[in-house]
Protein backbone atom coordinates (compact mmCIF):
# COMPACT_ATOMS: atom_id res chain seq x y z
CA UNK A 1 0.00 0.00 0.00
CA UNK A 2 1.51 3.51 -0.78
CA UNK A 3 0.48 6.55 0.27
CA UNK A 4 0.67 9.85 -1.81
CA UNK A 5 1.67 13.47 -0.86
CA UNK A 6 -1.21 15.45 -1.36
CA UNK A 7 -0.67 19.00 -3.16
CA UNK A 8 -0.13 21.15 0.20
CA UNK A 9 2.95 18.92 0.62
CA UNK A 10 4.38 18.92 -2.72
CA UNK A 11 3.89 22.64 -2.88
CA UNK A 12 6.16 22.67 0.73
CA UNK A 13 8.67 20.38 -1.40
CA UNK A 14 8.39 22.22 -4.63
CA UNK A 15 8.91 25.23 -2.87
CA UNK A 16 12.80 24.65 -1.31
CA UNK A 17 13.93 24.10 -4.90
CA UNK A 18 12.22 27.09 -6.53
CA UNK A 19 15.64 28.34 -7.80
CA UNK A 20 16.96 24.51 -8.98
CA UNK A 21 14.97 24.87 -12.19
CA UNK A 22 16.61 21.60 -12.85
CA UNK A 23 15.19 19.29 -10.40
CA UNK A 24 11.85 21.06 -11.04
CA UNK A 25 11.91 20.27 -14.24
CA UNK A 26 12.59 16.11 -13.58
CA UNK A 27 9.74 16.41 -11.52
CA UNK A 28 6.94 17.29 -14.33
CA UNK A 29 7.69 13.70 -15.00
CA UNK A 30 6.58 11.87 -12.33
CA UNK A 31 3.12 12.33 -12.57
CA UNK A 32 0.33 14.45 -13.56
CA UNK A 33 -0.60 15.92 -10.34
CA UNK A 34 2.91 16.33 -10.25
CA UNK A 35 2.95 18.48 -13.34
CA UNK A 36 0.38 20.42 -12.23
CA UNK A 37 1.96 21.49 -8.88
CA UNK A 38 5.38 22.51 -10.76
CA UNK A 39 4.32 24.28 -13.71
CA UNK A 40 2.62 27.05 -11.67
CA UNK A 41 5.66 27.24 -9.81
CA UNK A 42 8.22 27.33 -13.05
CA UNK A 43 6.74 29.93 -14.54
CA UNK A 44 6.38 32.30 -11.50
CA UNK A 45 9.95 32.25 -11.28
CA UNK A 46 11.68 31.38 -13.92
CA UNK A 47 9.98 32.99 -17.24
CA UNK A 48 11.69 35.86 -16.90
CA UNK A 49 14.65 34.98 -15.57
CA UNK A 50 15.66 32.59 -18.26
CA UNK A 51 14.81 34.77 -21.16
CA UNK A 52 16.15 38.39 -19.87
CA UNK A 53 19.10 37.40 -17.75
CA UNK A 54 21.07 35.27 -19.95
CA UNK A 55 19.31 36.42 -23.43
CA UNK A 56 19.18 32.68 -25.16
CA UNK A 57 17.17 34.55 -28.19
CA UNK A 58 15.80 30.26 -28.63
CA UNK A 59 14.03 30.06 -25.55
CA UNK A 60 13.12 33.56 -25.64
CA UNK A 61 10.75 32.74 -28.68
CA UNK A 62 9.41 29.64 -27.49
CA UNK A 63 8.07 31.28 -24.24
CA UNK A 64 6.74 33.89 -25.67
CA UNK A 65 5.33 32.64 -28.55
CA UNK A 66 3.65 30.21 -26.12
CA UNK A 67 2.48 33.49 -24.01
CA UNK A 68 1.33 35.20 -27.18
CA UNK A 69 -0.87 32.11 -28.43
CA UNK A 70 -3.16 33.01 -25.37
CA UNK A 71 -4.08 36.34 -27.36
CA UNK A 72 -7.59 36.49 -27.91
CA UNK A 73 -9.35 36.30 -31.24
CA UNK A 74 -10.27 40.45 -30.67
CA UNK A 75 -7.06 41.59 -29.99
CA UNK A 76 -5.69 39.34 -33.24
CA UNK A 77 -8.56 41.31 -35.22
CA UNK A 78 -7.60 44.52 -33.87
CA UNK A 79 -3.78 44.10 -34.50
CA UNK A 80 -4.41 42.57 -38.38
CA UNK A 81 -7.01 45.83 -38.73
CA UNK A 82 -4.08 47.42 -37.99
CA UNK A 83 -1.82 45.99 -40.41
CA UNK A 84 0.10 44.05 -37.42
CA UNK A 85 0.54 40.74 -38.71
CA UNK A 86 0.66 37.51 -36.34
CA UNK A 87 3.63 35.49 -36.85
CA UNK A 88 3.11 31.78 -38.19
CA UNK A 89 5.13 31.24 -34.99
CA UNK A 90 2.13 32.09 -32.94
CA UNK A 91 0.02 29.16 -32.97
CA UNK A 92 -4.08 29.71 -32.76
CA UNK A 93 -5.14 27.19 -30.21
CA UNK A 94 -4.42 27.24 -26.69
CA UNK A 95 -1.94 25.45 -24.79
CA UNK A 96 -2.97 22.66 -22.09
CA UNK A 97 -1.98 25.29 -18.98
CA UNK A 98 -3.10 29.00 -18.89
CA UNK A 99 0.73 29.75 -18.12
CA UNK A 100 0.61 33.27 -18.53
CA UNK A 101 -1.45 33.41 -15.55
CA UNK A 102 1.48 31.83 -13.25
CA UNK A 103 3.45 34.22 -14.52
CA UNK A 104 4.60 37.58 -12.60
CA UNK A 105 3.51 40.77 -14.36
CA UNK A 106 6.36 41.72 -16.75
CA UNK A 107 8.49 45.14 -16.56
CA UNK A 108 7.93 47.60 -19.35
CA UNK A 109 11.51 46.29 -20.82
CA UNK A 110 10.40 42.44 -20.68
CA UNK A 111 7.38 43.81 -23.31
CA UNK A 112 10.13 44.96 -25.35
CA UNK A 113 11.95 42.47 -25.42
CA UNK A 114 8.77 40.01 -26.36
CA UNK A 115 8.03 42.82 -29.76
CA UNK A 116 11.87 42.86 -30.33
CA UNK A 117 12.08 39.13 -30.64
CA UNK A 118 8.44 38.14 -32.14
CA UNK A 119 7.61 40.88 -33.99
CA UNK A 120 10.96 41.91 -35.82
CA UNK A 121 9.87 43.50 -39.22
CA UNK A 122 7.50 46.01 -37.21
CA UNK A 123 9.41 49.50 -37.63
CA UNK A 124 6.50 52.20 -36.99
CA UNK A 125 6.02 53.89 -33.39
CA UNK A 126 2.32 53.84 -33.85
CA UNK A 127 2.56 50.19 -34.50
CA UNK A 128 4.45 49.22 -31.69
CA UNK A 129 2.35 51.19 -29.45
CA UNK A 130 -0.43 48.93 -30.30
CA UNK A 131 1.07 45.99 -29.85
CA UNK A 132 2.67 46.81 -26.52
CA UNK A 133 -0.87 47.87 -25.90
CA UNK A 134 -2.47 44.66 -26.60
CA UNK A 135 -0.01 42.66 -24.70
CA UNK A 136 -0.36 44.80 -21.45
CA UNK A 137 -3.96 43.86 -22.21
CA UNK A 138 -3.42 40.17 -22.37
CA UNK A 139 -1.40 39.82 -19.27
CA UNK A 140 -3.95 42.38 -17.67
CA UNK A 141 -6.65 39.44 -18.63
CA UNK A 142 -5.02 36.84 -17.40
CA UNK A 143 -2.91 37.06 -14.09
CA UNK A 144 -5.11 37.58 -11.28
CA UNK A 145 -4.00 39.57 -8.00
CA UNK A 146 -0.57 39.96 -8.78
CA UNK A 147 1.72 41.05 -5.77
CA UNK A 148 4.13 43.29 -7.14
CA UNK A 149 4.29 45.59 -10.21
CA UNK A 150 6.71 47.96 -11.60
CA UNK A 151 5.27 50.60 -13.58
CA UNK A 152 6.67 52.03 -16.59
CA UNK A 153 4.43 52.78 -18.80
CA UNK A 154 1.77 55.92 -20.03
CA UNK A 155 -0.30 52.89 -21.00
CA UNK A 156 -3.90 53.04 -18.87
CA UNK A 157 -3.58 49.43 -17.61
CA UNK A 158 -6.34 50.66 -14.81
CA UNK A 159 -8.86 50.81 -17.51
CA UNK A 160 -7.47 47.55 -19.43
CA UNK A 161 -10.58 44.63 -19.04
CA UNK A 162 -9.91 42.83 -15.67
CA UNK A 163 -7.78 45.49 -14.17
CA UNK A 164 -9.46 45.57 -11.09
CA UNK A 165 -9.22 41.61 -10.55
CA UNK A 166 -5.23 41.71 -11.16
CA UNK A 167 -4.44 45.18 -9.34
CA UNK A 168 -6.72 45.10 -6.21
CA UNK A 169 -5.16 42.48 -4.11
CA UNK A 170 -1.29 44.69 -4.93
CA UNK A 171 1.00 44.27 -2.22
CA UNK A 172 4.48 45.98 -3.97
CA UNK A 173 3.89 49.18 -6.23
CA UNK A 174 7.07 50.85 -7.74
CA UNK A 175 6.33 54.04 -10.12
CA UNK A 176 9.00 54.98 -12.47
CA UNK A 177 7.83 58.86 -13.22
CA UNK A 178 9.84 59.45 -15.77
CA UNK A 179 8.09 56.92 -17.97
CA UNK A 180 4.31 57.49 -16.05
CA UNK A 181 1.50 59.98 -16.65
CA UNK A 182 -0.94 61.71 -14.33
CA UNK A 183 -3.95 59.72 -15.57
CA UNK A 184 -2.23 56.14 -15.10
CA UNK A 185 -1.62 57.36 -11.46
CA UNK A 186 -4.62 58.19 -10.73
CA UNK A 187 -6.12 54.97 -12.01
CA UNK A 188 -4.04 53.07 -9.50
CA UNK A 189 -4.84 55.32 -6.69
CA UNK A 190 -8.50 54.46 -7.14
CA UNK A 191 -7.20 50.33 -7.74
CA UNK A 192 -4.69 50.19 -5.15
CA UNK A 193 -5.45 51.36 -1.32
CA UNK A 194 -3.78 48.58 0.73
CA UNK A 195 -0.18 48.24 -0.32
CA UNK A 196 2.49 47.26 1.76
CA UNK A 197 5.12 48.95 -0.27
CA UNK A 198 5.34 51.96 -2.01
CA UNK A 199 8.85 53.17 -4.42
CA UNK A 200 8.71 56.18 -6.25
CA UNK A 201 11.75 56.74 -8.68
CA UNK A 202 12.93 60.47 -10.95
CA UNK A 203 10.54 61.78 -9.00
CA UNK A 204 11.25 66.04 -10.04
CA UNK A 205 7.57 67.70 -9.70
CA UNK A 206 4.72 67.73 -7.40
CA UNK A 207 2.09 65.52 -8.81
CA UNK A 208 -1.13 65.83 -7.05
CA UNK A 209 -2.47 62.59 -8.49
CA UNK A 210 1.14 60.56 -6.93
CA UNK A 211 0.04 62.68 -3.80
CA UNK A 212 -3.97 60.90 -3.86
CA UNK A 213 -1.81 57.97 -4.50
CA UNK A 214 0.40 58.12 -0.96
CA UNK A 215 -2.24 59.67 1.03
CA UNK A 216 -4.52 56.52 0.70
CA UNK A 217 -2.13 54.32 1.70
CA UNK A 218 -3.31 54.24 5.38
CA UNK A 219 -3.58 50.71 6.69
CA UNK A 220 -0.61 48.61 6.02
CA UNK A 221 2.29 50.52 4.26
CA UNK A 222 5.11 49.56 5.51
CA UNK A 223 7.89 50.65 2.86
CA UNK A 224 8.04 53.82 1.82
CA UNK A 225 11.37 54.40 -0.92
CA UNK A 226 11.17 57.96 -2.48
CA UNK A 227 14.27 58.63 -5.05
CA UNK A 228 13.43 62.75 -6.25
CA UNK A 229 15.68 64.64 -9.00
CA UNK A 230 14.36 67.78 -7.71
CA UNK A 231 13.94 69.22 -4.34
CA UNK A 232 11.31 71.73 -5.21
CA UNK A 233 8.43 69.69 -4.17
CA UNK A 234 6.47 71.31 -1.44
CA UNK A 235 3.32 69.52 -1.81
CA UNK A 236 5.31 65.97 -1.86
CA UNK A 237 7.21 67.52 1.24
CA UNK A 238 4.00 68.79 3.23
CA UNK A 239 2.02 65.28 2.33
CA UNK A 240 4.76 63.46 4.36
CA UNK A 241 4.78 65.67 7.17
CA UNK A 242 0.96 64.96 7.35
CA UNK A 243 0.88 61.45 6.37
CA UNK A 244 0.19 58.72 9.41
CA UNK A 245 1.65 55.23 8.38
CA UNK A 246 1.76 53.59 11.72
CA UNK A 247 2.88 50.55 10.33
CA UNK A 248 5.99 51.68 8.82
CA UNK A 249 8.84 49.45 8.51
CA UNK A 250 11.23 51.04 6.49
CA UNK A 251 11.63 54.79 5.15
CA UNK A 252 14.01 55.55 2.12
CA UNK A 253 14.50 58.84 1.09
CA UNK A 254 16.87 60.25 -1.15
CA UNK A 255 17.06 63.78 -3.16
CA UNK A 256 15.21 65.71 -0.96
CA UNK A 257 15.88 68.17 1.70
CA UNK A 258 13.36 67.58 4.45
CA UNK A 259 14.12 66.17 7.65
CA UNK A 260 11.67 68.19 9.61
CA UNK A 261 8.80 66.56 7.71
CA UNK A 262 10.26 62.48 8.09
CA UNK A 263 10.62 63.30 11.26
CA UNK A 264 7.07 64.14 11.63
CA UNK A 265 6.05 61.50 9.74
CA UNK A 266 8.40 59.14 12.13
CA UNK A 267 7.01 60.61 15.27
CA UNK A 268 3.55 59.36 14.19
CA UNK A 269 4.56 56.00 13.60
CA UNK A 270 4.14 53.04 16.18
CA UNK A 271 7.83 52.21 16.90
CA UNK A 272 8.49 49.55 14.34
CA UNK A 273 10.55 50.99 11.86
CA UNK A 274 14.22 49.32 11.29
CA UNK A 275 15.88 51.18 8.65
CA UNK A 276 16.08 54.71 8.04
CA UNK A 277 18.09 55.57 4.99
CA UNK A 278 18.20 59.92 4.25
CA UNK A 279 20.25 61.19 1.21
CA UNK A 280 20.85 64.27 0.17
CA UNK A 281 23.35 66.48 -2.24
CA UNK A 282 22.00 69.85 -0.85
CA UNK A 283 25.60 70.65 1.82
CA UNK A 284 23.39 73.17 2.89
CA UNK A 285 19.88 71.12 4.54
CA UNK A 286 18.51 72.21 8.13
CA UNK A 287 16.67 70.46 10.54
CA UNK A 288 18.90 67.26 10.71
CA UNK A 289 18.65 67.00 14.45
CA UNK A 290 14.98 66.75 14.55
CA UNK A 291 15.13 63.36 12.47
CA UNK A 292 17.58 62.20 15.01
CA UNK A 293 15.66 63.08 17.64
CA UNK A 294 12.46 61.03 16.12
CA UNK A 295 14.58 58.53 16.24
CA UNK A 296 15.61 58.11 19.39
CA UNK A 297 11.98 58.67 21.01
CA UNK A 298 10.31 56.97 17.94
CA UNK A 299 12.08 54.20 16.67
CA UNK A 300 13.53 51.56 19.29
CA UNK A 301 13.52 48.72 17.01
CA UNK A 302 15.41 50.30 14.63
CA UNK A 303 18.64 48.24 13.24
CA UNK A 304 20.12 50.53 10.15
CA UNK A 305 20.04 54.01 10.65
CA UNK A 306 21.89 56.48 7.37
CA UNK A 307 21.02 60.28 7.82
CA UNK A 308 23.81 63.74 8.31
CA UNK A 309 23.75 65.52 11.41
CA UNK A 310 25.69 68.57 12.15
CA UNK A 311 28.63 68.71 14.82
CA UNK A 312 26.61 70.90 17.01
CA UNK A 313 23.74 68.00 17.50
CA UNK A 314 26.25 65.53 17.91
CA UNK A 315 25.06 64.95 21.36
CA UNK A 316 21.60 63.97 19.79
CA UNK A 317 23.10 60.59 18.99
CA UNK A 318 23.35 59.76 22.56
CA UNK A 319 19.59 59.34 22.73
CA UNK A 320 19.51 57.14 19.97
CA UNK A 321 22.34 54.76 20.98
CA UNK A 322 20.45 54.78 24.44
CA UNK A 323 17.16 54.00 23.19
CA UNK A 324 17.67 52.23 20.20
CA UNK A 325 19.39 49.15 21.47
CA UNK A 326 18.83 46.80 18.18
CA UNK A 327 21.19 49.14 16.38
CA UNK A 328 23.47 47.25 13.93
CA UNK A 329 24.19 49.54 11.63
CA UNK A 330 24.84 53.35 11.49
CA UNK A 331 26.28 55.69 8.89
CA UNK A 332 26.68 59.55 9.51
CA UNK A 333 27.14 62.25 7.18
CA UNK A 334 27.79 66.03 7.33
CA UNK A 335 26.04 68.79 6.90
CA UNK A 336 27.53 72.58 5.89
CA UNK A 337 30.78 71.04 5.08
CA UNK A 338 33.86 72.57 6.22
CA UNK A 339 36.79 72.67 4.01
CA UNK A 340 39.12 71.91 6.54
CA UNK A 341 38.44 70.99 10.10
CA UNK A 342 41.35 72.14 12.60
CA UNK A 343 39.72 71.42 16.08
CA UNK A 344 39.18 67.54 16.28
CA UNK A 345 35.24 68.04 16.03
CA UNK A 346 35.10 64.46 15.67
CA UNK A 347 36.39 63.28 18.70
CA UNK A 348 32.85 64.18 20.78
CA UNK A 349 31.16 62.00 18.47
CA UNK A 350 33.75 58.79 19.00
CA UNK A 351 33.63 59.21 22.36
CA UNK A 352 29.73 59.24 22.12
CA UNK A 353 30.36 56.50 20.38
CA UNK A 354 32.47 54.60 22.49
CA UNK A 355 30.61 55.48 25.98
CA UNK A 356 27.14 54.25 24.89
CA UNK A 357 27.51 52.40 21.55
CA UNK A 358 24.68 49.62 22.05
CA UNK A 359 26.14 46.32 22.00
CA UNK A 360 24.47 45.11 18.57
CA UNK A 361 26.19 48.52 16.62
CA UNK A 362 28.64 46.58 14.54
CA UNK A 363 28.90 48.49 11.45
CA UNK A 364 29.88 52.25 11.35
CA UNK A 365 30.66 54.69 8.84
CA UNK A 366 31.33 58.56 9.48
CA UNK A 367 32.48 61.72 7.36
CA UNK A 368 36.02 62.79 7.08
CA UNK A 369 34.85 66.44 7.17
CA UNK A 370 35.34 65.71 11.11
CA UNK A 371 38.50 65.24 12.12
CA UNK A 372 39.77 62.53 14.53
CA UNK A 373 42.33 62.93 17.17
CA UNK A 374 44.35 59.62 17.19
CA UNK A 375 44.36 59.26 21.08
CA UNK A 376 40.50 59.61 20.54
CA UNK A 377 40.61 57.40 17.49
CA UNK A 378 42.81 54.40 19.29
CA UNK A 379 40.19 54.59 22.85
CA UNK A 380 37.06 54.24 20.31
CA UNK A 381 38.37 50.94 18.86
CA UNK A 382 39.31 49.96 22.35
CA UNK A 383 36.02 50.06 23.70
CA UNK A 384 35.16 47.53 20.56
CA UNK A 385 37.93 45.31 21.86
CA UNK A 386 35.42 43.20 23.74
CA UNK A 387 33.26 42.62 20.71
CA UNK A 388 33.83 42.29 16.87
CA UNK A 389 33.35 45.53 14.72
CA UNK A 390 32.23 44.00 11.78
CA UNK A 391 32.79 47.53 9.47
CA UNK A 392 34.47 50.95 9.92
CA UNK A 393 34.59 53.13 6.70
CA UNK A 394 35.02 56.40 6.16
CA UNK A 395 33.81 59.13 3.54
CA UNK A 396 36.40 60.41 2.07
CA UNK A 397 36.32 63.66 0.68
CA UNK A 398 39.98 64.86 -0.05
CA UNK A 399 40.27 67.36 2.26
CA UNK A 400 43.23 65.13 4.23
CA UNK A 401 41.54 64.90 7.92
CA UNK A 402 42.27 61.07 7.43
CA UNK A 403 45.81 60.96 7.59
CA UNK A 404 48.47 57.80 7.02
CA UNK A 405 48.20 57.95 10.92
CA UNK A 406 44.97 57.13 11.26
CA UNK A 407 45.08 54.28 8.71
CA UNK A 408 48.23 52.61 10.84
CA UNK A 409 45.94 52.74 13.88
CA UNK A 410 42.82 51.10 11.88
CA UNK A 411 45.11 48.66 10.58
CA UNK A 412 46.85 47.38 14.03
CA UNK A 413 43.02 47.07 15.05
CA UNK A 414 42.24 45.08 12.21
CA UNK A 415 45.39 42.82 12.70
CA UNK A 416 44.36 42.11 16.25
CA UNK A 417 40.46 41.21 15.06
CA UNK A 418 38.89 43.90 16.84
CA UNK A 419 37.82 45.07 13.10
CA UNK A 420 36.68 43.06 9.90
CA UNK A 421 36.84 45.23 7.32
CA UNK A 422 37.77 48.71 6.90
CA UNK A 423 38.07 51.36 3.69
CA UNK A 424 40.95 52.84 5.70
CA UNK A 425 43.87 49.72 5.03
CA UNK A 426 45.30 51.91 2.60
CA UNK A 427 44.88 55.74 2.32
CA UNK A 428 44.51 55.09 -2.17
CA UNK A 429 41.35 53.33 -1.00
CA UNK A 430 39.77 55.50 0.96
CA UNK A 431 37.00 55.88 -1.30
CA UNK A 432 33.29 56.04 -0.94
CA UNK A 433 31.16 57.90 -3.58
CA UNK A 434 28.71 60.15 -1.69
CA UNK A 435 26.90 60.79 -4.89
CA UNK A 436 25.56 57.47 -5.92
CA UNK A 437 22.19 56.71 -7.36
CA UNK A 438 21.67 53.82 -7.52
CA UNK A 439 18.11 51.85 -7.68
CA UNK A 440 18.54 49.57 -4.97
CA UNK A 441 17.72 49.75 -1.35
CA UNK A 442 21.14 49.56 -0.40
CA UNK A 443 21.83 52.34 -2.23
CA UNK A 444 21.62 54.88 0.65
CA UNK A 445 25.18 52.70 2.13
Amino acid sequence: MTTELNSDCLNLIFDELIYDKKSLHSCLLVNKRWCNVVVPILWKKHAWSDCVKYLREVKMRRVFKTILSFLSSSSRLFLSDNEISIPPIIPETTPTFNYISFCNFPEDEIIKIIMRAIFKRIRSDDKKKILEQEIYKLFISQCKNIREIHLQTTHPLNLFPGASECFSQLYSLRIDMKSVNSEIIHGMAQLCKDLNSLSIYNFSEDNLELISLINSQKKNLKELYIYATNDNVEKLKQCLSNSEFPNLKILGVTGLKCFKELAMLIEKTKGNISRIYVYTTDKWAKDTELLIQAVSKNCPKIKFLRTYIEPKYFINIKSVLLNCKNLEKLRLDNINRPRYDEENTGDELLNILSEFSPDSLINITLSEDWKFSIDTLTRFLESYRVRTLNEFDIIQRNISNITLSHCDIINKYIKEGVIKRSNCTHMKHIRINDSDTSDSDDMFW
